[in-house]
């Protein structure tokens, strides 16, 4: 098998959801050192691969909402006198918010910026400079002859 198959085997793993590590695992795929090597190497290849992760993480936003959804439940089935009654059970649906739980946070960290929590006060100036000035004193901070209060 060749370089481009190999690599092509590992992106198309990835971009259904996939880690890397276990894309590795399967057969016909290269060592995790020779995949890093190969996009340190080859930046069409490192663009192919971010891609990859960034259609990866928008597989597991696709996941959350299918758990959330209840598409992965798991019911229980109880016959009796009057016939069938089938319930939710409860672990499944703790298993099922620790998954979306999980998701959440692994996809904050893989793109903050899309899926990370917002907080805080975000403000963009357009690339002008601002000039900060200390409240403490009314001095700009590289000014200020005073310690922190």
């Amino acid at each position: 098998m060749t370089k481009r198959e190999q690599f092509d085997n590992v992106i198309e793993h990835i971009e259904e959801g996939n880690s890397l590590r276990s894309a590795l695992m399967l057969d016909n795929t290269p060592a995790s050192e020779s995949f890093y090597k190969w996009i340190d190497e080859d930046e069409e290849l490192a663009k192919r691969y971010a891609r990859a992760c960034a259609r990866r993480a928008d597989e597991i936003f696709e996941d959350i909402i299918d758990i959330s959804d209840g598409k992965y439940t798991v019911s229980v089935v109880t016959i009796n006198d009057d016939g069938v009654s089938e319930t939710n059970d409860v672990a499944d649906v703790n298993r099922n918010k620790l998954q979306v739980d999980a998701r959440k946070w692994m996809l904050g960290k893989m793109n903050p910026k899309k899926y990370g929590d917002k907080s805080g006060l975000d403000v963009t100036t357009n690339g002008e400079s601002v000039n900060i000035i200390s409240l403490g004193n009314g001095t700009p901070p590289n000014e200020s002859t005073s310690k922190t209060e």
